[in-house]
């Protein structure tokens, strides 16, 4: 039996609404997933976002992985 693939790539809206239904994600927005893409969030030509690549640009612009963080 094959196990269901995890889906990474989201619409920034679709990404949002997941997010909101866990309490760190009570903050997140379309409209700031869509400002993350416009200041250099990683997301492909159709404008969706990887839920893994997304959360390690959040982590960098925090200032976690910089050398101490």
């Amino acid at each position: 039996m094959k196990r269901a693939a995890l889906k990474r790539l989201w619409s920034p809206a679709r990404l949002a609404v997941e997010l909101q239904k866990t309490a760190a994600g009570a903050g997140i927005t379309e409209a700031v997933i869509r400002a993350d893409v416009e200041a250099g969030a990683p997301a492909n030509r159709r404008g969706q976002v990887d839920l893994v690549k997304y959360t390690a640009w959040l982590l960098r612009q925090h200032g976690y992985g910089a050398k101490g963080g």
